[in-house]
């Protein structure tokens, strides 16, 4: 059985419950326009007259409350309208829970509580939301949360009269439907900017590209040709002026070559014979520097080959003590050799393996009447005695051999020693000693030829200082010199000059081939702009009909929007 019931009416749908207690019936509805513009609304009634206001209470998490107030429904009668607070909440409250406590409030009186039973309820809101919403939400929980303070839910529902309660209701309903016609208007909107998506997007591609290139490609290019033209005309004065100082530094290089010639006059007579007995000092010098240096060649050789016999003489020194101990060496290994080589030749195996299987336990045991077993224990003795006899053969045959090659080897040290002591000897310090006597009666030819070249210089020397003096050769050299000097500085200093102006040149050159080119730029530009600028007006044209479309929606968009801020402020001032 079900506590709720519908009311499809022609133009309201009410889902509604009751309870009655001492005689006093309250009643619980949600009402709802079937033709959709409000949204569902909450309402108590109390046939007592009684009630002054209603709140309404949830009884699990999350804890919320719901004011209901005074309001003269359209039959005249004073019914308690639920001012819009979390509608979605209560709904699926009302939905999923098994009861619904409200307070009734009246001054200066204790609040009464009212539980309606909430038995059927969700199959009842259901076919409220099936019969009369179309399926669509009974809701509209965004626009509620803008327009509705938060601090609505914990208001005091007592200070409310009829007619606040009628303008608050008023107010929330003109809202909504300034909404709904907004939500339209943005539709119209959408489908407006869709019809002519293309060409907007053509207007916007051709208005960003005609702002890139007026204000930022022909902005920058004017510049850039401002730039040059500027820097062309600081270029041509440096230019002037560096030729001025191009042709003063040019005066001064030819007088200064002038009187450098004067100089060179004073000097020409003498200086063929100057230079004349200047080459003879030189050649003296050349052969008195060649004659020190086989000298010194010559004091290098006789020490290195000094060095090298005594390396030699000491090598031998080294080599006979070696030889001393080698020969200490070879009589011991020889007293070795010969021992080992006794021992193997005195070795007789026969002997040895007779005497090894006589004194085995096993033919002692076997002599003395042993057992049946006796035959096969004395073949593995016989075997034994083979191995172990093997063994001392090969043994003392392997120790022969050892101590004989240790005995080569020390013989072989030895000759190879004595060999290195004979060559030493015999040719090696012989050779060094023969090379630094050979040496050595070089050195006094040497020293004459190097005594009559240093006599040479000396004398071509005082030849030279001697024709100097007469003729005053140093002075005129010297300031023949000084005059060289100053042309060079000159000639160096208009060198720098000349290439400071042909790097002005040049970046003249290049100035003005960036100046055409950038001449070029700009009017392929203007061109563009041009170009751009015939689309543009052609597209404005047939967007005509959308500006003009547009700014009529956007002005009733407007329009709504400016009647739900003001219904909003003025709801506030009412609810504080």
């Amino acid at each position: 059985m079900k506590d709720w019931s519908l009311n499809d009416t022609n133009a309201t749908c009410i889902a509604s419950t009751s309870r009655t207690i001492a005689g006093a019936t309250y009643r619980f509805e949600l009402s709802f326009d079937k033709s959709g513009t409000y949204p569902v609304e909450a309402w108590l009634r109390d046939s007592s007259g009684a009630a002054k206001a209603f709140r309404l209470s949830t009884e699990v998490a999350p804890i919320q409350s719901f004011a209901f107030i005074p309001l003269q429904d359209a039959s005249g009668n004073t019914a308690f309208w639920h001012v819009p607070t979390d509608s979605n909440a209560l709904v699926s409250y009302i939905k999923r829970q098994t009861r619904l406590m409200v307070q009734v409030l009246a001054p200066n009186e204790p609040s009464k509580a009212v539980d309606f039973s909430l038995r059927g309820s969700s199959d009842i809101v259901d076919a409220l939301m099936a019969q009369c919403a179309g399926g669509k939400s009974l809701v509209s929980s965004d626009f509620e949360k803008s327009f509705v303070p938060a601090q609505t839910a914990t208001m005091d529902p007592l200070k409310f009269n009829q007619e606040q309660a009628a303008r608050l209701r008023s107010l929330y309903q003109e809202s909504i439907i300034a909404n709904s016609q907004k939500a339209t208007y943005q539709r119209q909107l959408t489908t407006l900017h869709t019809q002519y998506a293309k060409q907007i997007q053509e207007l916007g591609a051709v208005t960003g590209s005609l702002d890139q290139l007026t204000t930022k490609e022909l902005v920058n290019l004017r510049n850039q040709k401002s730039a040059l033209e500027q820097k062309i005309q600081g270029l041509d004065q440096q230019i002037i002026t560096q030729q001025a100082v191009i042709d003063s530094k040019e005066v001064e290089v030819a007088g200064a070559n002038a009187v450098y010639d004067d100089a060179w006059k004073v000097l020409a007579p003498y200086e063929a014979e100057y230079k004349r007995l200047s080459t003879l000092v030189q050649n003296s010098k050349n052969d008195l520097a060649r004659y020190q240096s086989q000298l010194s060649s010559i004091d290098q050789g006789i020490q290195s080959k000094q060095s090298a016999l005594s390396d030699a003489q000491n090598q031998v020194s080294s080599l006979n003590r070696q030889l001393s101990q080698l020969d200490s060496e070879i009589q011991t290994a020889r007293q070795y050799a010969n021992a080992t080589d006794s021992i193997w030749r005195s070795f007789d195996y026969n002997r040895e393996r007779y005497d090894r299987i006589q004194w085995h336990p096993i033919t002692e045991y076997c002599r003395r009447g042993g057992s049946e077993r006796c035959d096969r224990l004395m073949y593995k003795v016989q075997n034994y005695a083979d191995s172990e006899t093997s063994n001392v053969q090969n043994r003392l045959t392997q120790n022969a051999n050892v101590t004989r090659s240790n005995l080569d080897q020390k013989m072989n040290a030895y000759t190879s020693i004595a060999n290195q002591i004979n060559n030493y000897q015999q040719s090696v310090i012989p050779n060094l000693q023969n090379q630094i006597s050979d040496l050595r009666n070089q050195r006094p030819a040497i020293e004459a030829s190097a005594s009559r070249a240093r006599d040479e210089v000396a004398n071509r020397t005082a030849a030279v200082q001697s024709y100097d003096q007469s003729v005053g050769y140093s002075a005129k050299k010297a300031d023949m010199t000084a005059k060289a000097n100053v042309v060079v500085r000159f000639q160096n200093e208009l060198k720098v000059l000349e290439q400071t102006q042909a790097t002005y040149q040049t970046a003249r050159s290049q100035s003005l081939a960036g100046l055409s080119s950038t001449d070029k730029k700009i009017q392929d530009v203007l061109a563009k702009i041009q170009s751009t600028q015939g689309r543009e007006s052609e597209l404005n044209k047939v967007l005509a009909p959308y500006f003009a479309e547009k700014s009529r929606i956007e002005t009733a968009i407007s329009t709504a929007l400016s009647i739900i801020e003001q219904n909003k402020a003025e709801f506030a001032t009412v609810l504080n």
